[in-house]
């Protein structure tokens, strides 16, 4: 049985890969939930089995420009994509998750359409620290063409009661305050039993520390 993939295109420059159901089609309610709205399914340069679902009034929200979908887009260059966007594959009139044996060649094909580099195109899955761990404690930043970490995102208070991280740079001494247990920083994969930290900066939610990560890996493949 033949297993599927959801690729999701964020208007960060990151591409999150998830499980998808293997026979049955991907329900409304999940796709919605997915572009945050109702739903608009728009064709590829991808293939012609290949779709993409979107915030049908993502303009009129004005939701943030997404590089990468519009450039996948047929119409990108006049009609540009905001918000998130949905990679599906449509059999006959189903719209199911993409066959997990193309999803490289379309991130791939992705990369080569938007002259972006694949290791900007950062996949976020669940650390594998604690089975029980969530991702409001860690999460692991792949490398898109190794499907390894090479960073972590921690809270702060999990890194301390794991002990994962022994110091961390320029942090004030009451780091054990409730206020900044809840903030989160990242930590290079490489060095994570050392203690190593990307940034000594602290950052108040998970979504930034994304959205730091994902610029800093954007800005480095750029020079």
């Amino acid at each position: 049985m033949t297993q599927r993939c959801i690729i999701k295109v964020e208007p960060s420059g990151r591409v999150k890969i998830t499980e998808a159901p293997r026979k049955q089609q991907v329900s409304l309610e999940k796709l919605q939930h997915m572009v945050g709205g109702y739903i608009e399914t728009v064709h590829t340069r991808l293939g012609d089995d290949i779709i993409m679902v979107v915030d049908e009034e993502g303009k009129n929200k004005g939701k943030e420009y997404n590089y990468l979908a519009t450039s996948i887009y047929r119409g990108g260059e006049l009609d540009p994509i905001v918000g998130s966007g949905v990679i599906l594959q449509q059999v006959v009139d189903q719209m199911l998750g993409v066959e997990s044996g193309r999803v490289e060649e379309i991130l791939n094909q992705i990369a080569d359409l938007s002259d972006c580099d694949k290791r900007t195109l950062i996949n976020l899955k669940y650390t594998r620290f604690n089975r029980r761990t969530s991702e409001s404690d860690a999460v692991a930043v792949l490398d898109a063409d190794h499907d390894k970490p090479v960073n972590y995102i921690f809270r702060v208070g999990y890194a301390l009661e794991k002990n994962i991280v022994e110091q961390m740079l320029s942090t004030p001494k009451n780091v054990a305050s409730d206020e900044l247990k809840n903030r989160y920083l990242i930590v290079d994969a490489n060095n994570c039993e050392a203690g190593a930290v990307q940034t000594s900066k602290l950052f108040d939610t998970l979504e930034e520390a994304k959205n730091w990560l994902a610029d800093h890996y954007a800005n480095r493949n750029e020079k």
